[in-house]
């Protein structure tokens, strides 16, 4: 059994809930890490399935893995939870289907280390648990693919702007590691209880981060498979997941003496969340579609509650967002 490390640098947050035939894999690739001081924080979320066996595998084996146990409340709850226990220098979220090559945290914690950065972007890629699921979401191949390469220290604002005027933004969890006292002193959590928590969590990061990198490096794996948040069908929570997003960064953005052109570029980013949640809002059953107005379904803020009814009074006619949103938005930013 290896050691209990003494100084931890990175705590590996990693949400668990009835992935026993990924766990092992995902776990490997963080315990073979070349940087050793390292605490695995696995956050058992309700898991029905043999997960929790395979966790308690782990615990034996290697010390620095260890497990939470709580009720099943969702991924940013887990997260949440395992940001929580967390002591390390620094935090990387990995879900618990993915997987980081071995190398990954040594060279981040070395470059977070020489600029004494708040955050480190990277690179990542999707590799897929079939050739039927390849050949059914080809799209996928080149989905975390940049445009750009983004050279030197810079702010977390001028990181999202960059990202926006090239249309290279990417939320994705995996791709980043962030200093924990950071985090803490800027309370950045996840938004309990939606799908796309990504999206508010890495814009409300980048707003208040004054020193990022990006490392064009491919640290980070992501897992196609079937059943995932991004192959499953469309439902009612996909919708209100996006406008949830979208909550979230108006709510930042309203109140704030902010520069035209972060006001142009967050208003962007909102027309985007607005356009992914049409999207997903098309691809809805048509009965789920109207349970939306019964009352109190789905719909947890007025704004959440206009906007569904305002997709469901223009569909099949909005395939263009921009009046839709700039009506939104004068509203949000008046």
């Amino acid at each position: 059994m290896e050691k209990q490390c003494s100084s931890v640098k990175v705590s590996v947050i990693v949400p668990v809930y009835n992935v026993e035939d990924f766990l092992g894999e995902c776990l490997d690739s963080v315990l073979a890490q070349s940087l050793k001081e390292i605490e695995v924080i696995c956050v058992n979320d309700g898991a029905t399935d043999g997960s929790r066996a395979i966790l308690t595998e782990y615990t034996e084996r290697d010390t620095r893995v260890q497990v939470i146990d709580r009720e099943n409340g969702g991924l940013s709850a887990a997260r949440n939870t395992g940001l929580s226990a967390a002591s390390g220098t620094y935090v990387y979220y990995l879900d618990s289907d993915d997987r980081i090559v071995e190398n990954a945290l040594e060279r981040c914690v070395a470059q977070m280390d020489r600029h004494e950065l708040d955050m480190l972007f990277f690179g990542g890629s999707m590799f897929f648990e079939s050739e039927e699921i390849r050949r059914k979401f080809p799209s996928y191949e080149s989905y975390y693919d940049r445009k750009s390469d983004y050279a030197g220290l810079m702010s977390g604002i001028a990181y999202f702007m960059q990202n926006m005027q090239r249309k290279d933004f990417i939320a994705q969890v995996g791709m980043q590691i962030a200093r924990r006292d950071f985090l803490a002193a800027n309370n950045l959590r996840f938004h309990d209880g939606i799908l796309h928590e990504d999206n508010p969590y890495t814009f409300l990061c980048m707003m208040h981060a004054k020193k990022v990198m990006y490392a064009p490096e491919r640290y980070f794996n992501y897992r196609v498979r079937a059943g995932s948040i991004t192959t499953a069908k469309k439902s009612l929570r996909h919708v209100t997941g996006y406008l949830s997003a979208m909550d979230d960064v108006a709510g930042y953005a309203c109140g704030r003496e902010l520069s035209a052109e972060l006001s142009e570029t967050i208003e962007g980013f909102l027309d985007e969340l607005l356009y992914s949640a049409m999207e997903a809002w098309r691809q809805v059953p048509e009965e789920e579609k109207k349970s939306a107005f019964c009352e109190g379904a789905n719909a947890d803020t007025m704004t959440q509650l206009f906007l569904i009814k305002a997709l469901y009074r223009e569909e099949p006619s909005c395939g263009n967002s921009r009046g839709f949103v700039s009506r939104l938005l004068r509203r949000l930013f008046r």
